[in-house]
């Protein structure tokens, strides 16, 4: 590698964009957290030049190599710093370069020795070991990436009975609930921040609107977008007829290289009993699916606040990844049966027989 560019500002980044967007389109399967749009929109909202840096390194022939990003977020209440590669850089490649290190050590001097100094997916022989020092917590979350042609009536068919049976149960009673997939979100600030203020996250103080930084980056992911752009964003909204059609919910997504991100869900206390989350996922899928263009949906997609459990799924398995973190006795049910089966999986891969079903999921 013949040089790498650490650019600490958005504008520094913005002037080499073009190369840096038609970098990642051209190796399958970058994510839309590596994009300058992404990137740029968070390194506005959150944090400083000393705080935030991103890592450009060229070849003799000028071609880029690689592509990294260490950004300041926030986990349940512990700043964290984040490291991403694209898929032909490793995460031990841009932790081990000169920046790099400079950047864990920096960061770590801002720490107590007394906080949680967490670097999350970092391969577990990055550059960071050379920091070897108690205060730091390695966190590694390595998940496949499938690949799907799913058409919705696919997806549908390919559900256990006992799911269609609860999306049959969950629409007929979100029958009040207009759900639409709209491409000018710009237009529904207002009503984004009136939901998430309702929401249970804002009582946890982990929704949209809890904190200034974290309202203006997800809001700036609905800002207008030239069609132009490799970066397109959607806004699932979700409206209560009987309640003279008020906002109750919402989903940002964003989609770029074929794969739809849904980045933020928020929904209204006051309508959960009808479960229209399960309706907005499902309107997700159906509009991914109906566009040729998508290939995949990612539905455990990370905001600021950070969830390194990145998950990817086919069409089929999405929806049930998304309820698996959802705090209620769906959520729960979905969450069991995943782990059950990702354990009848390691057995059949292992060569042995399938154990007896748990009583609470027959």
């Amino acid at each position: 590698m013949s040089m790498v560019q650490v650019i600490r500002t958005p504008e520094a980044l913005e002037a080499v964009a073009h190369d840096w967007d038609l970098a990642l389109m051209a190796r399958p399967g970058s994510q839309v957290f590596l994009t300058s749009f992404w990137l740029t929109r968070w390194m506005r909202a959150f944090g400083n030049a000393q705080e935030n840096c991103v890592l450009l390194g060229r070849n003799d022939d000028g071609e880029i190599i690689l592509q990294g990003a260490f950004l300041r977020t926030r986990e349940h209440g512990f700043m964290t710093l984040r490291s991403m590669g694209n898929v032909h850089t490793s995460r031990s490649a841009v932790s081990a370069t000169k920046a790099g290190h400079e950047m864990l050590r920096n960061w770590a001097k801002t720490r107590s020795k007394a906080s949680v100094f967490r670097l999350g997916r970092l391969a577990p022989m990055g550059g960071h070991r050379a920091l070897a020092d108690p205060l730091y917590q390695i966190e590694v979350v390595d998940l496949p990436l499938v690949e799907s042609t799913m058409t919705y009536d696919d997806f549908i068919a390919g559900q256990s009975r006992n799911f269609r049976k609860s999306l049959r149960r969950s629409l007929a009673k979100q029958e009040h609930i207009n759900i639409e997939v709209r491409s000018d979100g710009y237009c529904c600030l207002d009503a984004v921040r009136k939901v998430s203020t309702n929401t249970w996250k804002f009582k946890e103080g982990t929704a949209i609107v809890s904190e200034p930084e974290t309202e203006k980056f997800f809001l700036s992911l609905l800002d207008q977008i030239p069609c132009a752009s490799l970066v397109q964003s959607r806004l699932v909204l979700m409206k209560d007829t009987e309640a003279g059609d008020e906002s109750v919910g919402f989903i940002i997504c964003l989609t770029f290289n074929g794969r739809l991100y849904a980045i933020k869900m928020g929904l209204d206390e006051r309508v959960l009993d009808v479960s229209p989350g399960m309706g907005a996922i499902n309107a997700v899928v159906a509009h991914a699916c109906a566009d040729p263009k998508l290939e995949l949906v990612d539905l455990d997609a990370r905001g600021p606040h950070g969830d390194y459990k990145m998950r990817w799924a086919n069409k089929v398995e999405t929806v049930e990844t998304v309820l698996g973190f959802a705090p209620d006795v769906m959520g729960r049910t979905a969450r069991s049966l995943w782990k059950l089966k990702s354990k009848l999986k390691s057995i059949r891969d292992a060569g042995g027989a399938h154990p007896q079903l748990p009583g609470e999921l027959l």
